[in-house]
């Protein structure tokens, strides 16, 4: 452990410590940790009605982002855990930081890397077209490679309390991830109406841009959560409030794409019992079921 020497912190730098950068990292640990037990129920129900049924794309997809963001949580469980205690009534323990602290963002970077990576390659299934992959596969690596920068940019920092040195960086990742979020989102929206309504049967198209608006609107919210990261630090200088979105942002696409795994079968559960009439001819004549159909859209 480095010496109190280095880090001690007088008694008005720790209350502007603990009100400028603590208690927002505290607070955003608590909203990731509610949002994490929603990831947990949506994952459960996801295995339980489609683990037979998608292909092992998605069921790795699904699994790894669960492992990701239970490694997330347990990183920021030890940046609480260890930040909460004044070791032997010393204030210098609070100031240091842990590989847990700089690793988080490696972590989130990677989760948003998969979850783009999942829509990307449900645009490609339904369109067939390199053009996709080429437009959206660059900003989906500079994000991804931002986060890992503003990992590293955290851990050259040392004492929490320079944290706020790192803003440059933290910005730079947060604005390439909003873009990214925004280019998948119209991506998404032009592939679903180019090659999943044209010349398909009226409950089909019906039930293809049904699946596409809740994606599509998921996504929105995610890239949101993003934004309004970037927003609050611009406003905000010298804190860390802008971790209370930040932390969340994993979470949050996560749980987006859960929603869209998911509202396939909600889907075609309002859609009732005329639906399933009105395309049972043509799932007999193409071979195909409403399940496999969706699966090149979302």
């Amino acid at each position: 452990m480095e010496t109190s020497t280095n880090f001690t912190l007088t008694e008005h730098q720790l209350e502007s410590f603990l009100g400028d950068i603590f208690y927002p990292i505290y607070l955003g640990f608590i909203l990731q940790q509610m949002l994490l037990g929603i990831i947990a129920g949506l994952t459960c129900l996801y295995y339980s009605r489609f683990c037979n049924k998608d292909p092992k794309f998605s069921l790795y997809i699904v699994g790894a982002l669960f492992i990701l963001n239970m490694l997330e949580g347990g990183m920021n469980f030890d940046i609480m855990s260890r930040t909460l205690i004044i070791e032997d009534g010393q204030s210098y323990f609070i100031n240091l930081q842990t590989w847990t602290l700089w690793a988080q963002p490696s972590a989130t970077a990677v989760i948003v890397f998969l979850v783009h990576l999942f829509f990307l390659e449900r645009c490609w299934n339904l369109a067939k077209k390199s053009r996709v992959v080429l437009l959206v596969a660059p900003l989906v690596l500079l994000s991804l490679g931002f986060g890992l920068a503003f990992s590293i940019s955290l851990f050259n920092a040392k004492p929490v309390s320079l944290l706020v040195g790192t803003i440059p960086m933290a910005g730079q990742w947060l604005l390439a991830t909003f873009m990214t979020d925004m280019i998948i989102w119209v991506v998404l929206i032009l592939t679903i109406l180019a090659f999943g309504y044209a010349n398909q049967p009226k409950a089909v198209r019906l039930f293809n841009v049904r699946v596409g608006l809740q994606s599509t609107t998921a996504f929105i919210c995610a890239g949101l959560v993003v934004l309004s990261t970037l927003v609050l630090f611009r406003l905000m200088p010298g804190t860390t409030y802008y971790l209370v979105c930040q932390f969340s942002i994993s979470r949050v696409h996560t749980i987006t794409m859960l929603a869209t795994l998911l509202g396939r079968r909600s889907v075609a559960q309002t859609d009732g019992s005329s639906a399933s009439t009105s395309l049972s001819m043509q799932e007999q004549n193409m071979g195909i079921t409403i399940v496999t159909l969706v699966e090149g859209v979302v």
